[in-house]
């Protein structure tokens, strides 16, 4: 009896410290991975364009791709009216362990599309990172100005003066050269 006891002290030793020192993380690494995806907008940016269309032009990163779908409104449209970015692709991936006791991927994607027609003004594009179980990831938004007339700036009165007063001089200095030169030839 006694070694039957000492036998289930043990078992029971055994089970207590499977459990304590394994974590359901360890039997599944994917629940560590962390869920997150970074949104950096290169273009738009917040200036003037002035021609159209505008390019929207986005880099991001992300732990779990292809999970992530983006998409874009503009001038506060509500979610439903957004548009989908259809041209996402993967430019590369680094594996990552120094943020939880597993290593995952982190994958490094690049989006573009081509924003609709603008009228001239001021507007602004928020654009949405959403997984598959619809829960929104990263947002950005960017403010920009269109303008579809190239402003000429105003007449520039102080380099024509500038470029009048050293032709003159330059005339006036050849003129007097002929002059004494023409002299001294013919006394």
């Amino acid at each position: 009896m006694k070694k039957t006891a000492i036998a289930l002290w043990i078992l029971l030793m055994l089970v207590i410290g499977i459990f304590y020192f394994s974590t359901p993380a360890e039997a599944n690494p994917y629940m560590l991975k962390p869920k997150y995806c970074h949104i950096s907008i290169q273009s738009p940016q917040n200036e003037t364009y002035y021609s159209v269309p505008v390019l929207l032009n986005f880099t991001t990163k992300n732990s779990h791709f292809p999970e992530y779908s983006y998409f874009y409104t503009i001038d506060g449209q509500s979610l439903q009216s957004g548009t989908w970015v259809e041209n996402v692709q993967i430019l590369g991936n680094e594996t990552i362990t120094n943020d939880t006791a597993f290593p995952y991927i982190e994958y490094t994607s690049w989006g573009w599309a081509y924003l609709p027609s603008l009228n001239e003004g001021a507007h602004n594009l928020t654009l949405y990172s959403v997984n598959h179980d619809n829960n929104y990831g990263d947002i950005e938004t960017i403010h920009f100005n269109v303008e579809t007339q190239l402003k000429v700036e105003s007449f520039p009165t102080t380099l024509i003066t500038a470029s009048v007063f050293v032709v003159t001089v330059i005339l006036t200095g050849l003129v007097v050269y002929f002059k004494r030169f023409h002299r001294d030839k013919n006394p």
